[in-house]
């Protein structure tokens, strides 16, 4: 997938792992094997600086990451993750090619003839970075796992950020979907109930209350269902990207959620509807 000024390559994308490439040299989030890299004949020796956005495992591949350490590259990863190195392969802390990326929030790092800038978003509870990319007056932003684009107790939003020659923006389920999904399976369970009335964040109160009384099935599909409410629907991200994507420029839509990102085609013989 190439940009208008960058190669930006997305290795992979979702809950199973997430990186991205841009010029065969530096990689976003390290939610991917070596051996995966080598599959698209991408090798560690080449990869001169990686930014980890946060924590979670989907974007951490500790194994690689390590490679990456051994290899003398330039890693940019929350000091949690920091923590996970030193526990597991007992890096010592202080080393010189692995910086806190706490300490260089909304600062920028320069590489070759880029600018990369990390910026704090909100996903839960924890912060998550956002990556701008420059390169003259060039721009690229890779943000994913983020609750809102608007400002938050933990982070700035992506809202004043400016625009865009390459959008790389989570667009993780689908607004009307995953709310029909949910009504639907609650019905199920109290039939009587307006469902169709309570917020989501009601809806949400209301399964931890009854977390213990609902059948097994019920709980694991409506939470499984809240669990996507952490991330940025693909109707907030397309409308992020109507206002902030340049005229001709690139939206890569990321982190699709296999189960809530579009309604499960109907059976091939199945008699379809209007929606």
């Amino acid at each position: 997938m190439k940009g208008a000024f960058v190669n930006y390559i997305i290795l992979k994308s979702g809950s199973d792992g997430n990186c991205s490439m841009l010029d065969n040299f530096c990689l976003i989030d390290v939610g991917i094997t070596q051996k995966e890299l080598n599959q698209r004949h991408i090798y560690i020796p080449h990869i001169r600086i990686a930014f980890v956005s946060h924590k979670h495992s989907d974007h951490v591949n500790l194994a690689t990451i390590h490679r990456l350490f051994k290899e003398g590259c330039q890693l940019y990863l929350p000091q949690a993750v920091i923590n996970q190195l030193h526990e597991r392969y007992f890096i010592p802390y202080g080393q010189a090619t692995v910086h806190q990326l706490e300490s260089f929030s909304r600062k920028s790092i320069f590489i070759k003839d880029y600018k990369i800038t990390p910026v704090p978003q909100q996903h839960q509870d924890l912060i998550n970075y956002a990556f701008i990319v420059e390169q003259g007056h060039k721009r690229l932003l890779y943000a994913t796992d983020l609750d809102t684009v608007h400002p938050s107790t933990l982070g700035d939003g992506l809202n004043h950020l400016g625009f865009f020659d390459i959008l790389a923006l989570e667009g993780n389920y689908d607004e009307v979907y995953i709310r029909e999904f949910i009504e639907e399976v609650l019905t199920e369970y109290a039939p009587n109930t307006a469902w169709q009335n309570w917020t989501t964040s009601q809806i949400s109160d209301w399964t931890k209350h009854h977390y213990q009384i609902l059948p097994k099935e019920t709980r694991s599909q409506v939470y499984r269902a809240l669990q996507n409410y952490r991330h940025l629907s693909k109707q907030e991200a397309r409308k992020y990207a109507q206002k902030h994507l340049k005229p001709n420029g690139i939206y890569y839509e990321l982190h699709r959620s296999s189960q809530f990102y579009k309604r499960p085609q109907l059976e091939e013989n199945e008699e379809t509807t209007s929606p």
